[in-house]
């Protein structure tokens, strides 16, 4: 179906507007497109063009997405060649034997923007991005680099609600955002490497070891790449194991304060997809 020149009209995303527009749309008895990507759904219908924000994000998200995009196009950067199944978003090494066994305290290492550095170090991005993303919050710039692996979901339907096409359109970006991974995993490994059996787990960008000392060698490692990193401490750590052999670990920032979760499954695999989802990827 041609795209006809319509005027957008814009809708927060909640369940009742969504059916009640969907419901519209095919009662019309007119073909119909609907399209959803990671952010938003979509009407198409002749002149009908409904888009709805299933997550509303601030504007710097998107005005840091489009420097990023214009920097990829304005230097016609080739996609970088990246296995998904070789990407971990966390990873673990917690013996049998100290389950069940309370840490006064740990030690975690943050890599500080470590998906806007890897597109530095990458010459991603130019100099006015790096910028942009230093200014605005951690979520909101791990949000506008995630938006480079958007993902759409295009249904076509004919004039009696037949779906007569379905499609999945991925951006042309989206190895650029699993390049962030897969580097920011490469230097996680590493500091792991270093500590060995001072490693617990890593989560996205953290690292999290038993000692000081083991904390102080970790920040030996990503200082050395070039990454800069800040270091807290945790306490009141212990692990449990469920039934299904997964692990939950608990801490908290302060001493018998709030506590921290972590769900840490035997399938990496399997858990990655769930963080996926949680940055808003829908993988």
């Amino acid at each position: 179906m041609a795209r006809q020149k319509s005027d957008e009209k814009n809708f927060l995303y909640t369940e009742d507007n969504w059916l009640f527009y969907r419901d519209f749309v095919k009662s019309s008895g007119l073909p119909h497109i609907i399209e959803s990507s990671n952010y938003t759904t979509r009407f198409r219908c002749g002149n009908i063009n409904l888009n709805f924000m299933t997550t509303q994000q601030p504007n710097c998200v998107f005005a840091a997405y489009n420097m990023i995009k214009k920097n990829i196009k304005d230097k016609n950067l080739l996609p970088p060649d990246i296995n998904l199944d070789d990407l971990a978003y966390f990873n673990f090494s917690i013996p049998d034997k100290i389950l069940n066994t309370p840490f006064t305290e740990i030690w975690n290492v943050d890599i500080k923007s470590a998906y806007s550095t890897v597109l530095t170090q990458e010459k991603v991005i130019e100099p006015d991005t790096v910028n942009m993303l230093s200014r605005i919050p951690k979520t909101s710039r791990l949000v506008s680099v995630g938006m480079l692996a958007s993902k759409k979901l295009i249904r076509v339907y004919d004039g009696n609600n037949n779906l007569t096409e379905f499609k999945t359109e991925i951006a042309p970006t989206a190895n650029f955002f699993f390049l962030c991974v897969k580097k920011t995993g490469d230097f996680i490994q590493l500091a792991e490497q270093e500590i060995k059996n001072d490693f617990i787990f890593s989560w996205v960008d953290g690292i999290y070891c038993f000692s000081e000392s083991g904390a102080k060698k970790v920040e030996k490692v990503l200082t050395g790449l070039g990454l800069k990193h800040k270091t807290r401490k945790y306490f009141d750590f212990i692990v449990k194991k469920t039934t299904s052999n997964s692990k939950i670990v608990t801490f908290c920032e302060t001493p018998k304060g709030v506590k921290k979760t972590f769900l840490l499954p035997e399938m990496n695999t399997i858990y990655n997809q769930e963080i996926v989802k949680m940055l808003g990827l829908n993988y």
